[in-house]
């Protein structure tokens, strides 16, 4: 009966609609669609790897058909007409795209949404060219220091995106760099890699020296604790902190209610300006979600984000909490209830404080657990095995196993093998408690020996819970992944048995002899370890993913050659083609606030490899431009567990695209980077230039 009433009561308002309108419009109630995108290259990038190799296999459609944020019809114009999707009557707007290429919209890899418009915004910048201006030492002292000047007392001056490695003085700022700016103010200057920090004496004298004090090199807080990387020369702190330990010491007051939102809707505005329709936010602390939440109310987020709760100890726990887990004493005795959400689904409506369910879904989305293992590599702090830094300056060349100098090692390779957040048995832990409660983690593994650990700390994991199965653990950068890192992702373990013969300081399965250590205290041998995991298949039902920052090929690709890595590796940093060749399926990504969000350079850097020097890196790991396209559309969507509702142009999914003034598929490979954002929609809204 309900159901005759609402059909009577439609036609009702459809016929007052024909008697008021003059006309046989039909109202609005019954089109069959809101939207209807023809006339363009329109690629749906829903084939397989296999078709994805040609471009002549590219998938494409005619004509794409939207209602109420998602798409309803993908095909021929033949079947759009028999389907009444062309016909002006039945739908709300026909859009010409005039020969524009349609994509699905770019989904963020791995970055720190919205991190860019702090810098826009509030911050200095001190990046170099060609971000930047910072040439030397006296034009970052001098930029601060115009920020000082419009700065009351006692407030926070804060720079962002220095690099050691191009300024003119090929060092850090330190404490007397700093206290030429304000002695009167807490001035911070944050490196471009956002791992290292250095600070004036105000910041010293006022907040870091009140919590501890200066033993010999090392700086010992008032509960005993040895706070790692505070760099001491002479009894004196230097102001430079280096990861996070140390820089956890400094922490700049929070942002404003009001300006959290200004924050949100700038970052909003230029993730949009360059086709992304979801970004993403690695290292998520969920207390921020309410104004998130309040962000997409008021229409200031009109892009989609993935949120990536930060893992382990008192971090760890606070998301647990926020997202209704039982919590313990213990953060590695919590459990998930049935209040709690699931990794890939939707916290939008989230109650997370507030009302949210007049929101509208799948804007807040809830990704995988982040850590951070390692450092960075241009920061020369990511964890490498021996060789480590290919540099002739003042690092000892110790061997990382043994923490001496190494006999057999070359003058100019130094094994400065970088610095960890925390230590391997906590990832072990880490990883085998996210892996019992069925939890997808992202791990920041810069260095070799980072993707070395992180590996064997999943194979241990999977070994004690042989019941879990597609995790989609990701290993973000990932820039030093060895080959038989990429083989162990899929299981091929019978190939590790020639493989590993080429590396060294090898652990899991890997490793021809001794054993490895698992989170119970349980000691594995490689062939117990295989055994357990069934000589590799267990691993491959996990579909392990890589995220690379494929950007350092342009902006440090000739310095990896030159100064950090030397030639042979710095020619093999993210090994995109390797991972392909495997089946790994992966994303590439900006790590923005490190460098602008720009997916298109990202496709470009993964298809030419070019450095800023015009030199090519690597061209035997370069991909086609399919595959990159994939990379920042489908493949990032699989990654976040969330392939069933965007990536692609299909039926049933958001619809979120990105109108191109160019065909990347089709324009010389070296200009890919400079084709033009016509149009960005998000739920069929255009949230970014003109269909016009």
């Amino acid at each position: 009966m309900k159901n005759r009433v609402k059909k009577q009561a439609l036609s009702f308002a459809a016929a007052m609609a024909m008697i008021l309108g003059g006309g046989m419009q039909l109202y609005a109630a019954d089109k069959i669609a809101d939207t209807v995108y023809h006339n363009g290259k329109i690629y749906t990038i829903a084939e397989t790897a296999q078709e994805a190799k040609d471009i002549a296999n590219a998938k494409k459609a005619d004509v794409v058909a939207t209602l109420n944020g998602k798409i309803v019809f993908v095909g021929s114009e033949a079947d759009a007409k028999a389907q009444g999707y062309l016909d002006a009557a039945k739908v709300n707007k026909i859009v010409d795209l005039r020969g524009k290429t349609m994509l699905p919209g770019f989904v963020d890899g791995h970055g720190h949404f919205p991190g860019e418009s702090q810098i826009d915004l509030f911050n200095v910048n001190l990046n170099c060219p060609p971000l930047g201006p910072v040439v030397n030492m006296d034009d970052l002292v001098r930029l601060l220091k115009v920020k000082a000047d419009n700065t009351k007392a006692g407030g926070w001056v804060l720079g962002s995106n220095y690099d050691d490695s191009v300024i003119a003085e090929k060092r850090h700022p330190n404490r007397d760099d700093l206290d030429k700016v304000s002695t009167t103010h807490a001035v911070v200057a944050t490196h471009s890699s956002g791992h290292m920090k250095a600070v004036n004496s105000y910041i010293i004298d006022t907040i870091i020296l009140p919590q501890g004090k200066v033993v010999g090199n090392d700086f010992i807080k008032a509960d005993g604790k040895k706070v790692d990387g505070v760099e001491i020369k002479n009894g004196k702190l230097t102001g430079m902190l280096f990861e996070m330990d140390a820089m956890g010491l400094v922490t700049a007051p929070a942002l404003k209610p009001a300006e959290s939102l200004q924050l949100i809707a700038r970052g909003s505005q230029a993730y949009a300006a360059v086709g992304v329709t979801t970004a993403d936010q690695g290292g998520s602390m969920l207390n921020t979600l309410p104004a998130l939440q309040g962000s997409v109310k008021n229409k200031d987020l009109q892009v989609r984000v993935i949120l990536h709760p930060m893992t382990y100890l008192v971090a760890g726990q606070l998301n647990h909490k926020a997202l209704k887990w039982d919590t313990k004493a213990n953060p590695l005795d919590d459990t998930p209830t049935s209040a709690s959400p699931s990794v890939g689904g939707d916290l939008t409506r989230f109650d997370a404080g507030q009302d949210a369910s007049a929101l509208p879904e799948n804007y807040l989305l809830f990704g995988a657990w982040k850590q951070i293992y390692d450092g960075s590599n241009q920061g020369y702090t990511g964890y490498f095995k021996h060789p480590g830094y290919w540099d002739k300056g003042n690092n000892a060349p110790n061997d990382p196993v043994t923490g001496k100098p190494d006999p057999n090692a070359p003058n100019d390779l130094l094994g400065m093998n970088g610095t960890l957040n925390f230590s391997r048995e906590k990832l072990i832990a880490s990883m085998d408690f996210y892996t019992k409660n069925n939890q997808p983690v992202e791990t920041h593994t810069n260095g070799s020996w980072a993707a070395e650990d992180y590996m064997t700390a999943i194979e241990l994991a999977i070994a004690n819970h042989p019941d879990a199965k597609d995790l989609r653990h990701t290993f973000i950068h990932g820039q030093m992944e060895e080959r038989q890192i990429v083989e162990r992702s899929i299981g091929k373990y019978d190939e590790l048995d020639s493989t590993a013969n080429m590396y060294s300081d090898l652990s899991g399965t890997a490793r021809q002899e001794g054993t490895d250590t698992d989170a119970n205290g349980k000691a594995w041998t490689a062939s117990e370890l295989r055994a357990a995991l069934k000589n590799g298949k267990l691993i491959k039902d996990q579909n392990l993913v890589s995220s690379y920052f494929i950007n350092h090929t342009y902006f440090w690709g000739d310095r990896h050659y030159e100064m950090f890595l030397g030639q042979d590796r710095a020619e093999r940093i993210s090994p995109l083609r390797s991972a392909l060749k495997r089946g790994i399926l992966f994303s590439n990504h900006n790590d923005t606030f490190v460098t602008p969000i720009d997916p298109l350079l990202s496709v470009w850097s993964a298809v030419n490899r070019i450095t800023s020097s015009g030199q090519v890196l690597g061209e035997e790991y370069t991909i086609s431009v399919m595959d990159a396209l994939r990379s920042v559309t489908s493949w990032a969507a699989y990654q976040a567990c969330e392939e069933r509702i965007k990536g692609s142009l299909e039926p049933g999914k958001l619809a979120d695209f990105v109108i191109l003034e160019a065909n990347p598929l089709t324009v010389a490979k070296e200009t890919i980077k400079d084709i033009g954002i016509s149009a960005t929609i998000v739920g069929d809204e255009v949230v970014y230039g003109s269909l016009d």
